[in-house]
């Protein structure tokens, strides 16, 4: 894994590169195949988009940090937090489809065990979604508190059954922690270079499943936190 110094930078990926392996596979297997690549390729994907929200988030940020201290621009700085909430929101519903596709890819996977042409190493795909399940525990509860927050406010017993110690959340963002209220619980993830860093390393752990196409996969590259 990256140390904590460095942060993944990423480049457009041309899934052409992939056309070699895809020629291994027989003729009655291709179909099955190109699935379990198009999700490993949308397992970078998915990165790259969490890494974007984040720097639309700090982008967010140094507006809001340009403006403080004047009065005058205050309606213009309350205006900037549905901006922020945004991107919040977008962070997290990605890192549910990085979950979906992660776990696509090792069920795709099963499908290959035993194939002569295809070496696959199905305890890099457990390690991968052990590691992504310990670092992002909430994630579904998060993305079903933002993709039914209007679901549950339908009556007001709803809102009673969801609510956690009386109250309830629809989605606020303080910083950079997220809280929504999910089945009873405040649900929280704090969006930050660390979740990057975290996220960034799930996927290496997944893509090191296939070492017989690891160097044709996309790659980011690191650099020094403090260059940002």
């Amino acid at each position: 894994m990256s140390n904590s110094s460095e942060i993944p930078v990423y480049d457009h990926y041309d899934a052409s590169a992939l056309q070699p392996i895809i020629n291994l596979a027989p003729a009655d297997e291709q179909g099955c195949f190109m699935l379990l690549l198009f999700n490993i390729v949308r397992l970078y994907t998915f990165e790259h988009q969490f890494s974007a929200a984040l720097a639309l988030l700090s982008h967010v940020e140094s507006i809001e940090g340009s403006l403080a201290g004047n009065a005058c621009t205050t309606p213009r700085r309350s205006r900037l937090q549905p901006w922020r909430e945004i991107a919040a929101r977008d962070a997290i519903l990605t890192l549910y489809h990085f979950s979906s596709s992660l776990v696509t890819v090792k069920s795709s996977a099963t499908k290959f065990k035993g194939a002569t042409w295809l070496e696959i190493d199905p305890l890099k795909l457990r390690e991968s979604q052990k590691y992504f399940r310990n670092h992002f525990k909430d994630i579904e509860f998060l993305r079903h508190g933002i993709a039914h927050n209007a679901d549950a406010a339908q009556t007001l017993e709803k809102v009673k059954r969801n609510s956690a110690s009386g109250s309830f959340r629809w989605g606020s963002l303080v910083d950079r922690t997220f809280v929504v209220t999910n089945k009873n619980v405040h649900r929280q993830i704090i969006l930050d270079t660390d979740k990057l860093r975290s996220l960034n390393e799930a996927r290496r752990l997944a893509y090191l499943a296939f070492p017989a196409f690891l160097p044709l996969l996309p790659r980011c590259f690191l650099i020094q936190k403090n260059k940002q």
